[in-house]
């Protein structure tokens, strides 16, 4: 029971890329997720995976923020993962565009790694000057920013 969960569950564990904080949180909820036997069937989804999940709570809790910060409740957070599980990518309105998705993922797990080496501070732009709109160029509260949306002044968390 739970293998393909537990399994991911070993693999962040030790995945250095991403940063201890985001790990911590994924692991307690991870945690829940296996308290939770009668959604087995739904951890075997191919489509659905624990750092995801992650990137989904936190588009949730962004979207209930006032200003720049959140304070939600553990159950709240257990059922925005729960509803990630249940329900299908497209109907929560999640892109997996695998290209697009992977090469942006892999970019924000790089910052995001590159951000707790450095205590916070993050500064990808010490290789080249040019970005693409779609390039993360910056972390701002935990957050990547793209380039268009540095430029266009989009900064809302």
């Amino acid at each position: 029971m739970f293998g393909r969960l537990k399994q991911q569950i070993e693999e962040l564990k030790n995945n250095d890329k991403i940063n201890a904080n985001d790990k911590n949180c994924i692991l307690k909820v991870a945690e829940y997720l296996l308290t939770r036997e009668d959604m087995d069937e739904k951890y075997q989804n191919e489509g659905k995976n624990l750092i995801d999940m992650w990137e989904f709570i936190k588009d949730e809790a962004r979207k209930v923020a006032t200003g720049n910060s959140v304070g939600i409740e553990d159950e709240k957070v257990y059922s925005w993962a729960i509803h990630y599980y249940d329900e299908s990518n497209e109907k929560l309105g999640i892109n997996k565009d695998s290209k697009k998705t992977s090469k942006k993922a892999k970019k924000t797990e790089e910052i995001l790694s590159k951000e707790d080496e450095n205590n916070g501070l993050s500064d990808t732009n010490t290789e080249k000057d040019e970005h693409n709109d779609e390039d993360i160029v910056m972390v701002l509260k935990g957050r990547p920013i793209t380039y268009k949306e540095f430029k266009e002044g989009k900064l809302t968390l």
